[in-house]
């Protein structure tokens, strides 16, 4: 089937009026005919719609798709199914590009034949900008399968599981299914670690693509909720699952992800107060696949025990990893 454009932008769209519009120049001061932009209109309330229907009428390579509200992964879903370009791009309308990038990202993605090419991104702040300690390029400088790019990303402290880091071969998304799931939160959490396990082909990037704009009132910053906590609860086991059939250092590190993502869930219910999901993660169940004390202990930080029930706990743990 012939590709119609080089990369389609899929951006789900939901009371930004006040961001959609620097969220759209960013992509459209570099799009050419190449590149298509697709908004999904999530039943946005507010005048999101009408901002991008001006652009619809200036530009030829901008579209928007209205449906009922159902949330950040099934708009995403529906800009997968939705889209023409042979490499697909998430961009969350509160967010924005930088200049000049998205011709050179497709052109790393097609010349190395990539399913997955990792960006990088940086964190924008009211009053300072934050970057990564080290670009994916450094820590997956050459093209190799997609679990020793997640090991090498976990290991490094550098991995960042947000769909708008990764640029992917859409026609690799299809066939292997690799939707979001839809009524989660915290859905990257789970989609990019399938992601890079399915991948054959990944290799890091040395531009720095993303603005990641840091508002107060996002789903990842706004006040504790039922359904966050069995998002992250959901998520957390879910890794763990993932992790059974993998090798040491990989398990580990997904092991250590659940942990911090059930510390989050913790402290999420520990605010609540009167709700109860009843996933856990007990220390004996970290015991039994941590091959090292240093892995284990890490983990250990992110569970639920006091001070002096860790204490008890390493000296245990020392007699059996040591």
């Amino acid at each position: 089937m012939h590709q119609q454009f080089h990369l389609s932008i899929i951006i789900p769209v939901y009371n930004v009026e006040n961001y959609i519009l620097k969220c759209l120049e960013s992509v459209l001061n570099q799009a050419d005919e190449t590149i298509e932009v697709i908004c999904i209109n999530d039943g946005s309330p507010d005048s999101s719609r009408q901002i991008i229907s001006e652009y619809i009428i200036k530009y030829k390579n901008v579209k928007c798709i209205d449906r009922i509200n159902g949330g950040l992964s099934a708009a995403r879903n529906t800009g997968i199914f939705a889209a023409q370009g042979e490499y697909i791009v998430f961009l969350d309308s509160d967010d924005w590009l930088e200049g000049n990038v998205l011709s050179e990202l497709y052109r790393q993605a097609k010349c190395n034949d990539l399913d997955v090419l990792i960006g990088n991104t940086q964190w924008i702040y009211l009053d300072f900008i934050k970057k990564s300690k080290k670009l994916s390029a450094e820590i997956v400088p050459e093209t190799i399968n997609g679990e020793d790019a997640l090991t090498k990303l976990m290991d490094s402290g550098v991995y960042e599981p947000m769909a708008y880091n990764y640029i992917v071969r859409r026609s690799f998304l299809l066939k292997n299914s690799l939707l979001f799931k839809e009524g989660l939160l915290f859905e990257d959490e789970l989609w990019a670690p399938q992601l890079l396990l399915q991948a054959k082909h990944v290799k890091g990037s040395h531009l720095i693509h993303y603005n990641y704009y840091q508002r107060q009132n996002t789903i990842m910053n706004s006040l504790a909720s039922v359904k966050k906590i069995d998002s992250f609860a959901y998520v957390a086991a879910e890794l763990i699952k993932i992790s059974e059939d993998k090798h040491e250092l990989l398990k580990q590190n997904l092991w250590f992800r659940a942990c911090v993502l059930y510390n989050c869930k913790f402290t999420m219910q520990q605010i609540i107060g009167d709700y109860n999901n009843k996933f856990r993660i007990s220390w004996l169940s970290l015991l039994d696949v941590s091959s090292s004390y240093s892995s284990f202990n890490r983990s250990l930080d992110f569970l639920n025990y006091t001070r002096s029930d860790r204490r008890i706990i390493r000296i245990i743990a020392k007699v059996f990893l040591s």
